[in-house]
């Protein structure tokens, strides 16, 4: 035979490596789809971002500023034994003015309308004072004065950043296959 006519027969080596060749670019192929459909899927996704910012943020409020409450021992002088016939003692201990109160008319007056308001109801002036050094001992009694006319300003939307996904321009026939897509 011609050697010109003749075509050489395929090892089977060969055939392996086209069929590798053509499984990767059928790869390269679907991942630069899959691409394309992420970039054209940004700007959907930091609107919806956008938007949920703004739904989720907070209205402007109130500011209020944290002041110095009494001691134990000036509570106790404001109310020695025997002050009040009371059948209940209200502890404010978060509140306009911490304190020792005889109803709970006035002990509502200290808190309502207060952030994080905290008050407790005892059946003893001893047992309210008793409360009230323990918890200004551990720190947590907190005097909190609404300031008139003042609002915080409503916290800024936190938007997430874009991400930017790119297809390998031309990586090695095993690297393609192993590695996903590299984002920036």
């Amino acid at each position: 035979m011609n050697a010109s006519t003749t075509s050489p027969t395929p090892t089977p080596e060969l055939a392996a490596l086209v069929a590798q060749v053509h499984a990767l670019s059928k790869l390269a192929l679907n991942m630069t789809r899959l691409t394309m459909d992420i970039s054209n899927a940004i700007p959907d996704v930091v609107a919806a971002e956008v938007a949920r910012a703004i739904d989720d943020a907070t209205p402007p409020g109130p500011m209020f500023l944290h002041g110095i409450a009494r001691t134990p021992n000036q509570i106790d002088a404001l109310f020695p034994l025997g002050t009040g016939d009371h059948q209940a003692w209200y502890v404010v201990v978060v509140g306009r003015e911490p304190g020792l109160y005889g109803s709970s008319v006035e002990t509502d007056a200290q808190v309502n309308g207060i952030p994080n308001q905290f008050r407790r109801r005892k059946t003893s002036r001893r047992e309210a004072l008793d409360f009230y050094r323990q918890e200004y001992n551990a720190g947590r009694v907190d005097k909190i004065t609404e300031v008139p006319g003042a609002v915080l300003p409503a916290p800024a939307p936190v938007i997430a950043a874009p991400v930017v996904v790119t297809a390998p321009a031309a990586a090695p026939a095993a690297a393609a296959i192993a590695t996903p897509v590299a984002t920036q």
